[in-house]
């Protein structure tokens, strides 16, 4: 029976904890991978993947503060009335309520449209990071890696031995495993008795 250490990644690619976001979606991308473990010193404490940078990035949190919109008045209050006075005088009006309206175009024009937060650069790993961890040990078979994962729809599972990270087996692993067909089960008909 083929075993996980046949098949692991032994040179696994891992975040630290206090690693900004941005910074793990950079080595995601660079290196073509959907997750990866998160280490503090030798201990796994999670797994960072594609999925948890999306719910993470799509979900409205408490962290980020919105400013509050104004209420609502209850009272209809009359526009004020117009001085017809001078006519230089409503040209200044226009003039000032322009400038006030369009302070710091200057700057969204010169960054072309581009927002000056980026939220990923403002967080770190650990607060997008999934905290409970499927490992099984580098003697396990192939077979119960592809079990683990379908009955937790995950797309890796940790090799782990004796409390040190020493592998990794992906989805895309167990692919190449079969399309190699390297994973096989042969059943004897006779049995020599």
């Amino acid at each position: 029976m083929l075993r996980l250490r046949d098949i692991m990644t032994r040179t696994v690619v891992t975040f630290e904890p206090q690693m900004t976001l941005r910074e793990a979606m950079d080595i995601l991308t660079s290196r073509h991978l959907s997750g990866a473990p998160v280490v503090s010193g030798q201990k796994v404490v999670g797994v960072l993947s594609a999925g948890d940078l999306l719910g993470f990035a799509a979900t409205p949190t408490s962290r980020e503060e919105r400013p509050a919109e104004p209420a609502p008045d209850d009272k209809w209050q009359e526009p004020p009335e117009w001085e017809d006075d001078e006519e230089s005088e409503s040209a200044s009006f226009f003039t000032d309520m322009w400038d006030d309206h369009t302070e710091g175009t200057d700057d969204v024009i010169a960054s072309q449209g581009e927002t000056s937060t980026d939220v990923m650069s403002n967080h770190l790993v650990e607060e997008a990071m999934t905290k409970n961890i499927r490992w099984l040990s580098p003697d396990a078979n192939v077979r119960s890696a592809a079990d683990m994962m379908r009955q937790f729809g995950i797309h890796r599972v940790l090799v782990v031995s004796e409390g040190r990270l020493v592998g990794l087996v992906s989805a895309m692993d167990i692919v190449k495993t079969v399309a190699d067909r390297k994973l096989s089960q042969t059943t004897n008909i006779f049995d020599s008795d």
